[in-house]
């Protein structure tokens, strides 16, 4: 066969090509040896079994091994940590005809482990057929150290929301300044009570319709695009699933993105509106009480007066006849002092301690007996009943019990012109003992009593005043502002409670407790008048530290047939008591003295005799040392001021009932 040679030109140029063709390749490799050289990444190639042919100088920084060490080397075998990930690289290969970013666990020549990413390719020969692979390799070891490090740390910040007792909402603002909730943790389900997954994708104003109202999205968007933190102590939020206080704090956690962590505040609320509730009501009470010192002090000292006046007025009567004008000016005289005595029995009524005569009620009874006399003088109130048929009874003084009951009655009428509805109702309770505490009252068995009515109601800055002497809204002529006051000293005075809550155009409630003395049947009390004077010729000694009361005293008693002897201190009592004590049948000792008073005057006089009849008497009512008194064998109290006619039933009382004992 004859091959014909071509042309002495043709041949010329052809070999003329294939000059630049190798010049080409040589200016190619001159220009990109250097990258290969340097490149940080391992460029290689490999023939179809998986061993090396090729592979860059860099090889040897990341692997450890030298070019001519790595040429021949098995990847599946020597370079892949698991030969199986080598077969998935295949694998890829063959149905993609590319890798990218495959990332495997390769061995150093030292037996250490380094992260690699790969992109690579199958080459070809001239021909078309797969001669083998080619790729290139970089070491993504901090890399995945990074992504590792950031994966615990996002593990752990998700354990630490996901066990945060505060709520968390996580939000992104998207490109249209939407603000869109991304997500939560239980606790928000817990605190709000709500299922959050149905919330994930939506905007805020979706997820809480009422916060689209307020300025809040738009702090938060403020949040998401500058990094700033808030916080708010509360947040009062309420729409038709939710409602409360809490409890904010928002902060960015990555551009665009922020975290909000919230606390439900509304029981932190409450209890601080209860404990502020409660302290006002503490120092409520301990002003009432100081005032009520103040106002059984002014009390005692004008009854030492009264008696005075009145102790004139009996004697004076005495002597005149009835239906003479002098007779009757002084009936005028006595009149006023009754009025001026009722005064400060409301204002000892205030004063801290007040009892007269204690004993066992049924309150019901006493309610009911009450409130009929007062309603069949007021026809325009009707009145209501609920009274407990098994109420307890209580240790009380019936008629300032009755006294409370009917200031109450009148405080509802005037409130009502118009008429209107007054509700009693009785029930028997316990109290708590925080309530109690800070009412100064003991908590255990009490009975309630609730008066409501439709009246015209009080403003809040009325309603904390009502019970202060003095204080009132009705005209002058109308009122003198002690009427409550002496409810609440009387209630306290009982070891109870009584609260107020009323509304302008609603009415209002007053609510009573009292120690209930569940065991005790009640003792019905009825008041004996004394029509004529009781006298004698016994011998009395007399002890007061007042001058006028002293000697007014003195010629009651003596008008009476007795033989007195008046002593003005507890020192000088005692002193003439032992000297005296045998001929001494009665002595009648004031409470309130200087150096000795009657409490301790008493005990030394029954160290000198044990049997000595004491009457008490006082501008104070009957209570603290005088209730003590009573107790240790004092005979009977008489009140300042008094007229003829109670002396002589008293002191004829205590000395008939020691001659009964005798």
């Amino acid at each position: 066969m004859n091959i014909s040679a071509p042309p002495p030109d043709e041949f010329i140029r052809r070999i003329a090509d294939l000059e630049q063709q190798v010049k080409t390749l040589q200016e190619q490799e001159k220009r990109y040896l250097p990258i290969i050289e340097n490149s940080p990444d391992i460029l290689y190639r490999t023939d179809l079994e998986g061993k090396i042919t090729f592979i860059s100088p860099s090889v040897y920084k990341l692997s450890g091994y030298g070019v001519e060490e790595a040429i021949g080397m098995n990847m599946a075998q020597e370079v892949y940590l698991n030969p199986d990930e080598r077969q998935d690289f295949i694998k890829m290969l063959q149905e993609h005809g590319k890798v990218k970013n495959f990332t495997a666990q390769l061995k150093k020549k030292d037996g250490t482990i380094w992260w690699a990413s790969t992109n690579a390719h199958f080459y070809y020969t001239a021909s078309g057929e797969i001669e083998g692979v080619e790729g290139i390799t970089r070491d993504i070891t901090e890399i995945m150290k990074s992504a590792k490090a950031l994966a615990q740390s996002e593990r752990s910040v998700r354990s630490i929301i996901d066990s945060s007792p505060m709520g968390v909402h996580l939000y992104a603002l998207e490109g249209n300044n939407s603000l869109i909730f991304t997500g939560y943790n239980s606790a928000a389900d817990k605190i709000l009570g709500l299922s959050h997954r149905q919330f994930v994708g939506r905007s805020i104003e979706e997820v809480f319709p009422e916060l689209g109202e307020t300025e809040i999205p738009d702090i938060y968007r403020n949040i998401c695009v500058n990094g700033k933190s808030w916080q708010t102590e509360q947040i009062l939020y309420q729409d038709t699933n939710l409602s409360g206080a809490f409890e904010v704090y928002a902060f960015q956690t990555a551009p665009d993105h922020m975290a909000v962590f919230f606390l439900d505040i509304t029981q932190r609320k409450k209890d601080q509106q209860e404990r502020e509730l409660l302290r006002k009501q503490l120092l409520q009470a301990q002003k009432m009480e100081a005032i009520g010192t103040l106002a059984g002090g002014i009390a005692h000292d004008f009854n030492n007066l009264l008696m005075g006046i009145q102790g004139r007025v009996s004697l004076a009567l005495a002597d005149n006849q009835a239906g003479s004008t002098t007779y009757d000016h002084l009936i005028n005289i006595e009149s006023y002092i009754r009025s001026a005595s009722e005064l400060t029995k409301q204002l000892l009524g205030f004063a801290r301690g007040g009892k007269y005569e204690v004993k066992t009620l049924d309150v019901n009874h006493l309610i009911t007996e009450s409130a009929d006399l007062f309603g069949r003088t007021n026809k325009e109130i009707n009145i209501h009943y609920q009274l407990t048929d098994d109420l307890h009874s209580v240790e009380a003084d019936r008629q300032q019990l009755h006294q409370v009951l009917l200031n109450l009655y009148v405080n509802s009428w005037q409130a009502m012109p118009d008429g209107g509805k007054l509700s009693i109702r009785t029930t028997n309770t316990s109290l708590d003992p925080q309530f109690a505490s800070a009412h100064g009252a003991q908590s255990g068995p009490f009975i309630r009593i609730e008066i409501t009515d439709t009246g015209i109601g009080m403003e809040q800055d009325v309603l904390e005043k009502i019970f202060e002497p003095f204080f009132t809204t009705k005209e002058k002529s109308r009122g003198t502002g002690l009427g409550l006051a002496s409810v609440y000293g009387i209630i306290q005075n009982h070891h109870g409670i009584i609260t107020a809550k009323s509304s302008p155009g609603v009415g209002s409630t007053f609510d009573i407790y009292l120690p209930a003395s569940p065991n005790q049947p009640p003792i019905d009390s009825q008041e004996k008048k004394q029509t004529t004077l009781a006298e004698g010729t016994e011998s009395i000694l007399l002890v007061d530290d007042e001058e006028s009361v002293l000697s007014v005293c003195a010629e009651m008693l003596t008008m009476l047939g007795y033989r007195v002897a008046s002593v003005q201190s507890g020192i000088g009592a005692v002193d003439y008591y032992k000297a005296h004590a045998d001929e001494i049948d009665l002595v009648i000792l004031d409470m309130i003295m200087p150096d000795l008073d009657g409490f301790e005057t008493f005990l030394h006089m029954k160290k000198i005799k044990p049997s000595l009849t004491v009457l008490l008497s006082s501008g104070y009512s009957l209570d603290g040392k005088a209730a003590q008194l009573l107790a240790h064998g004092s005979h009977g109290f008489i009140q300042k001021p008094f007229r003829l006619e109670e002396l002589s039933d008293k002191v004829r009382h205590c000395l008939d009932n020691q001659s009964a004992l005798s």
